[in-house]
């Protein structure tokens, strides 16, 4: 911070960020090990260079005596920020898995070829711990419907 302005380590340091994200737009369920790596040595590069700047510059200027009162806020107000977000992200997953479920439980009918081999294998392991095979079969269609909402099918 003493070789550079602080503002361009901050511009630095988003960027790097910002790429990282880019990097992983197209990622799937498929993704390797390997292909994390990078994006996570750029979040760990770009971190930093915004974080420590932004902090030194939000007391820079200050009294000598409202410095401390000054970064006491500037935490509190990162702590609250990440804490809101942390709330907002939460019931935006919980919500759209919610959804997903209720699309996949009208996709499927008991009748569905991959329904029916689910259930089968359900109804076998439960055999083992069954005696009563209508017992198994009742056990294993409420197994799931209980995946998918709670819904019978």
């Amino acid at each position: 911070m003493k070789r550079f302005n602080p503002r361009l380590l901050v511009i630095a340091g988003t960027l790097l960020f910002a790429a990282s994200c880019f990097i992983n737009v197209s990622l799937t369920h498929d993704v390797g090990m390997y292909q994390l790596i990078l994006p996570q040595l750029m979040r760990a590069a770009g971190q930093p260079l915004f974080t420590v700047p932004l902090s030194q510059m939000s007391t820079a200027g200050l009294e000598p005596r409202d410095t401390a009162d000054a970064s006491a806020l500037s935490n509190m107000m990162r702590n609250l920020g990440g804490s809101i977000g942390i709330a907002m992200l939460s019931t935006m997953i919980d919500r759209r898995e919610h959804f997903h479920f209720s699309v996949l439980a009208e996709a499927m009918t008991q009748n569905g070829a991959l329904t029916q081999s689910r259930l089968s294998g359900l109804v076998a392991g439960m055999q083992a711990h069954m005696l009563d095979l209508a017992a198994a079969k009742g056990r294993a269609l409420g197994l799931v419907a209980t995946k998918f909402g709670g819904k019978p099918m």
